[in-house]
């Protein structure tokens, strides 16, 4: 939707749904806008609503925060962020306070993904992912970590390829997990020489 020009503006659990083939389809464009061009709708649950999003135009980065509220609630049960339950006091929490961040020390979230649905649902824009390619890509990498290395007859760990969509607002996230991604493998790799 962002690469053909419209913010979806709704993006919750409800409007995501897993086809028969197991790919995951985004639903329900009622809402959705070309960029600068919003309307000021604020959707139906407000906890998916960015902090900016309640003084300023949808933007790819309110969808990719709406993503990171859907992630959050997925993996810790439904549970929200912030504590106030009366939508006035609510938008207020949420314009002024930052998202209680899941802590990095949980056991039962894999640590990929709680790094994902923090830096998604970061308040501050600049800490945020900036667009959807940098969002696949750090769900590539978190795909990665539950599969665990591939690795065929002619293929070993050292010939893994990953195609990296880049860009300049992205290239330094992109190098910091690379050179995290290379750490991992070089550990797996040295468990397999030892276990060998």
């Amino acid at each position: 939707a962002h690469k053909r020009g419209f913010i979806h503006r709704d993006i919750k659990p409800s409007n995501i749904i897993l086809m028969k083939d197991l790919k995951v389809k985004l639903i329900d464009f009622g809402v959705a806008c070309p960029p600068e061009t919003d309307d000021f709708y604020i959707g139906g649950i407000l906890h998916f609503n960015a902090p900016e999003l309640f003084d300023d135009d949808a933007s790819v980065q309110t969808d990719i925060y709406a993503l990171g509220m859907t992630a959050y609630e997925m993996v810790t049960g439904g549970e929200i962020p912030f504590k106030e339950k009366k939508p006035g006091k609510l938008i207020k929490e949420i314009q002024k306070d930052r998202a209680k961040l899941i802590e990095e020390d949980r056991k039962d979230i894999p640590a990929e993904m709680i790094k994902f649905i923090n830096k998604a649902c970061m308040k501050d824009l600049e800490k945020r992912f900036t667009d959807m390619e940098e969002v696949l890509f750090a769900l590539e990498l978190l795909k990665r970590s539950y599969e665990g290395p591939s690795t065929t007859d002619n293929q070993g760990i050292g010939d893994m390829h990953i195609t990296i969509p880049c860009t300049m607002e992205n290239q330094d996230y992109i190098l910091n997990e690379i050179a995290t991604l290379k750490t991992k493998l070089a550990k797996v790799k040295s468990d397999l020489i030892i276990n060998h």
